[in-house]
């Protein structure tokens, strides 16, 4: 469904529709909860999955080797990564969550070139790298890198980090032993539902009549918006080096910020640093695009 289009153009695609979806989940954050939002996303993820899998009239073969990488990816990406995350933030804060979560863009790419011999060039490391530095330019918090927090804090996000790298790495065996972006997802989907929705009754108990409605549908649409971009990373990851889509995809940070500024006006975001941030990440971007 994806071949005919080109991997990083999907990668960039997957970061705007990141960014779009993080702008409702800011709206639809306050009133629901992160583990029931991950919920969400996880059934609504798999509706997506399962559509664009109907669509393209199934897999004849589903080897089991394929599907046990799909479901690591899964474990380790859809539940752990997020999860990780969401108290990473708890934490430490949003700002120094997402500067180490930024570190992926260097675990990644070395299951990449150790497990599944792709090739990692001057040009795709200095735009990784670049990207890396601009991210964490666009979310550095001054305040926030005042306070000090316990050093075996630091460990949650440094795991999430690790899982994720994981869960690329996972995606990339899978989609080698069964070509299908829809089944893969449509599993690891699943698997999420599985561990979420076992997280969210069993630990936190959920009230669905207390849930407001603007907010639920806030989040309804950015999980929507978040099925498709992670659709789209699949049919990336199938047919794109990771050592590139990744790094692409991380763009997402700065288009997040683009975006809260054009619908919600924050106006103090944009700075010298932000600017700055903003343009060594295009940079890094134009880099890997171009220098293969």
């Amino acid at each position: 469904m994806l071949d005919s289009w080109d991997p990083n153009l999907l990668a960039i695609l997957s970061a705007v529709l990141i960014a779009i979806a993080r702008v409702f989940y800011t709206a639809g954050l306050t009133k629901i909860t992160p583990a029931i939002s991950n919920c969400i996303l996880a059934l609504v993820s798999t509706a997506v999955a399962l559509t664009a899998y109907l669509l393209q009239g199934g897999v004849p073969e589903w080897p089991i080797e394929g599907l046990l990488w799909f479901i690591s990816a899964g474990v380790f990406g859809t539940f752990v990564g997020r999860f990780l995350f969401m108290v990473s933030i708890k934490l430490l804060g949003m700002a120094r969550s997402t500067v180490i979560a930024q570190t992926v863009l260097i675990w990644s790419p070395v299951p990449a070139v150790v497990f599944l011999g792709e090739r990692m060039t001057l040009a795709i490391a200095a735009g990784t790298i670049a990207i890396m530095c601009g991210s964490i330019l666009l979310v550095l918090d001054k305040g926030e890198a005042k306070q000090k927090f316990h050093l075996r804090y630091y460990l949650v996000p440094f795991v999430m980090t690790m899982a994720f790298s994981l869960a690329h790495m996972s995606v990339k065996k899978g989609l080698l032993e069964i070509p299908s972006p829809a089944l893969g997802m449509l599993t690891a989907s699943l698997t999420a539902i599985f561990l979420t929705t076992g997280f969210v009754f069993l630990i936190e108990g959920v009230k669905w009549k207390a849930l407001e409605k603007k907010p639920l549908m806030a989040i309804a649409i950015g999980t929507l918006l978040n099925g498709f971009a992670s659709f789209s990373l699949w049919g990336a990851m199938k047919n794109g080096d990771l050592v590139q889509v990744v790094p692409l995809n991380r763009l997402s940070v700065l288009l997040v910020i683009l975006f809260s500024w054009l619908f919600f006006r924050k106006q103090e975001l944009i700075n010298f640093r932000v600017v700055f941030g903003g343009c060594l990440a295009v940079l890094g971007a134009f880099v890997i695009v171009s220098g293969r």
